[in-house]
């Protein structure tokens, strides 16, 4: 860990250096300041708290980003290497060296890091005359991870005792998609112990929100900053589960990237509903918003309606990762199927697709159809499977597809690649359904919060509400005299329910937007997908709270 900390920092120095310099004088200095002299703050002690506090917690979130850094480069290359070694695995049935073999992986972009040590360890090879078994071991020494430094020093050792390269990538294929299952699936049950920890503090934190907001009726004074404060706090508690999805949980991303099909111009007329839909929906909240503000509605009203668009653009979004999950579902079949077919008919590519294109594939069926015919043209192959990519919409597919292209381009045994591709893609759905198990489980657990949440806080605000008028017109009956005196020193007659309820509203729209974020990162969907729980949990919390008004309403009428 210590290594690649240092390593990342020695990578980027003057960059780091301006983040940690700067940015501490800046925080040291204008943070007080602004506490100090825009802000009306309670007793000094808390005062002194906050002013050495506020500082202190921004320096360290700077200051642990190489370890955040390190973190995610561990995570990316883990799942990775089980896509890196299928397509070695993949490739070495062809018959090619080894040398040629890392030359044509390290050439491969979307593996990053792995591709940068192959390329590495070819140099080694090419231009100091080492042998591949002399390169993969000099090359593991200087690897961070551990899964692929292990790997080089397996292969180095297979090469010196004369073990056939085609069975070694077999078992080697094996053994890490296993060791990736059992760690998908171990990160799967810590977080279902993090989702346990993540309820308790919320329930903890609604007991404070009750108790710091019971202190003014009893003669405190009315603390604004710790009201705020609690909502910070549960802003930070909120994100914290968040970043430990983001950097603990595999997460497989769904769609193939907008951005490079625009760079391709390949946007499909379902990908051009969608930018238009997600336009229209941020025009539309933008004018509702406008006319909440204009005509100055109520904010447990306005929420709702703001987030109203959110609903049609996230459901519909929500849908198309459904189909693009339908997809990848009957990938390992379609793969399959082209694998035996050129193998057993020796047929050319595009006759194959041109027999498998008669069968139906499901959601699948349409782009295979126009696959057939972009191969038949027989233009540009590269280009027609870059537009069944696009059409698909699927990272999984694009990832699989070009390399089941790449090595049978090569001269890889169809079948075999096939095999290894279908099979270790069922091995990747099934951790993702693993998954989606959990995410539907913290969905649950997401609204059932909010319900939580709302019905718990806005009880307490209507029976403060409540008890606050009672003790006003008790205060107003002995307002003159000692008794009045009395009186005013045990309750507060003056007490302003605007911020409590500022407050309730805030903490409800913050777990609405985080928790939304969170599952759409959990399922590894589109930025725009979590827009629909967003919505659902806002009107799910809004009506709460009218549904506590006319419970109270029947019970003190």
């Amino acid at each position: 860990m210590m290594e690649g900390i240092y390593e990342t920092i020695k990578n980027e120095p003057g960059k780091y250096l301006v983040y940690v310099v700067a940015l501490t004088m800046v925080i040291g200095t204008v943070v007080p300041t602004i506490i100090l002299y825009s802000i009306e703050l309670g007793p000094p002690d808390l005062e002194l708290y906050l002013i050495l506090l506020s500082p202190g917690l921004l320096v360290f979130l700077i200051s642990i980003i190489p370890f955040l850094q390190v973190g995610m480069e561990r995570k990316r290359v883990n799942q990775t290497m089980p896509l890196f070694v299928t397509h070695m695995a993949s490739m070495v049935t062809s018959g090619l060296p080894l040398e040629k073999v890392l030359g044509f992986v390290s050439a491969m972009e979307d593996y990053g890091i792995i591709a940068e040590d192959c390329s590495e360890i070819r140099n080694l090879i090419v231009n100091y005359g080492m042998t591949v078994s002399e390169a993969a071991r000099f090359g593991a020494d200087n690897i961070r991870n551990d899964m692929e430094r292990d790997f080089f020093i397996r292969l180095a050792h297979a090469i010196d005792v004369g073990d056939e390269m085609t069975n070694f990538f077999n078992y080697e294929q094996e053994i890490i998609m296993d060791e990736f299952l059992i760690n998908g699936e171990a990160t799967l049950k810590n977080m279902e112990f993090v989702k346990e920890i993540y309820v308790a503090l919320i329930v903890a934190m609604v007991f404070l929100v009750v108790f710091v907001a019971i202190i003014p009726l009893v003669g405190g004074g009315v603390n604004e900053m710790m009201l705020l404060g609690i909502t910070f706090t549960f802003f930070v508690l909120e994100v914290i589960f968040l970043m430990l999805a983001m950097f603990v949980m595999h997460i497989d991303r769904l769609w193939y990237p907008w951005s490079v099909k625009m760079s391709k111009d390949m946007m499909t007329s379902n990908d051009m509903l969608l930018v238009y839909l997600i336009l229209l929906t941020i025009l539309a909240i933008a004018l509702i918003g406008t006319y909440v503000l204009l005509q100055g509605i109520e904010l447990r009203i306005a929420l709702p309606l703001i987030s109203s668009p959110l609903l049609v653009s996230g459901m519909l979004i929500y849908r198309e990762e459904s189909r693009i999950t339908n997809r990848d579902n009957i990938y390992g079949s379609f793969i399959r199927a082209l694998g035996r077919s050129m193998e057993a008919s020796s047929a050319s590519l595009p006759a194959s697709v041109r027999q498998i294109s008669m069968h139906k594939f499901g959601y699948l069926s349409s782009a295979i159809g126009n696959l057939s015919k972009r191969l038949d043209t027989a233009i540009d192959p590269d280009l027609a499977w870059d537009h069944f990519i696009a059409e698909t919409e699927s990272n999984f597919i694009d990832k699989f597809t070009r390399m089941y292209i790449d090595t049978t381009g090569h001269g890889s045994s169809p079948e075999k690649t096939s095999y290894f591709i279908s099979k270790n893609m069922n091995k990747f759905l099934a951790l993702r359904k693993k998954r989606d198990v959990f995410v539907s489980s913290m969905t649950g657990v997401a609204y059932g919060t909010m319900v939580a949440l709302a019905g718990t806080m806005w009880i307490m605000y209507a029976i403060i509400k409540h008890i606050g008028l009672v003790l006003e017109t008790m205060y107003e009956g002995v307002a003159s005299g000692t008794a009045g005196a009395f009186m005013g020193g045990i309750i507060n007659p003056s007490y302003d329910l605007e911020v409590l309820s500022l407050v309730v509203l805030a903490i409800l729209a913050i777990h609405a937007a985080v928790s939304s974020i969170t599952l759409s990162t959990m399922k590894g969907g589109h930025w725009f997908s979590g827009s629909f729980h967003f919505s659902g949990m806002v009107i799910v919390g809004i009506a709460c709270t009218y549904a506590v008004d006319a419970f109270i309403g029947v019970i003190l009428a």
